[in-house]
């Protein structure tokens, strides 16, 4: 079962703001950042000015509807997964991040998913551009979330991989999927993320 909330940072003049399926806005989200937006820009707080006739833009750029005109842009998708006999050994919660560097170039894709997970559990008939895939053990009883516990498999395999990302075409799709393993002596978490270049004079986009 997948939950995808989507978080957009958009820098203009400069505003901020997110969505997710209830399309909640920024105040309801994070109503504290609405009068302490300075705290997330550090010493650069001075140059940024909240601007409430931009958030309606912000939120059309958080759907993917790529009219918005801005400056300079940040936009981020969030996925929790929650496993079943399938996917996982228990039934447990947890939260593939998307990785973000490359994000405003690269695109989630539903279809791939399925293959990420065939890639994390070594069926690697997978047909994929580019691939990242981790495997980290944690002891019984650590008490980290599973969103915790993923974000660290794929923060370092995706930092390490920045110089074959920025390689990839403007518009590669990608998904990530993974498994989490608790029959041994240990918990394994394995993750992957596959990336697809798409050659659109040969496709439906």
């Amino acid at each position: 079962m997948l939950l995808i909330v989507a978080v957009l940072v958009v820098f203009l003049g400069n505003t901020y703001s997110a969505n997710n399926k209830q399309q909640t806005d920024i105040e309801q989200l994070m109503p504290e950042y609405n009068s302490t937006f300075a705290k997330m820009n550090g010493n650069y707080s001075y140059k940024l000015i909240w601007d409430e006739k931009i958030v309606p833009d912000a939120l059309q750029e958080a759907k993917e509807q790529y009219s918005t005109n801005a400056t300079f842009k940040i936009r981020r998708r969030k996925v929790f997964i929650k496993g079943d006999n399938a996917t996982m050994e228990e039934k447990v919660e947890g939260a593939l991040k998307y990785p973000v560097l490359r994000a405003d170039r690269f695109i989630w894709d539903e279809k791939i998913v399925p293959d990420a997970l065939k890639e994390a559990k070594e069926q690697y008939s997978t047909n994929a551009t580019f691939k990242i895939r981790r495997r980290k053990v944690f002891i019984k009883g650590d008490n980290a979330t599973m969103e915790e516990k993923v974000e660290g498999a794929l923060k370092y395999p995706v930092l390490r991989a920045d110089r074959f990302l920025r390689r990839l075409l403007w518009f590669t799709h990608y998904a990530c999927n993974g498994f989490y393993d608790t029959k041994g002596g240990h918990n394994v978490l394995t993750v992957a993320c596959l990336y697809r270049e798409i050659d659109y004079t040969k496709s439906k986009y």
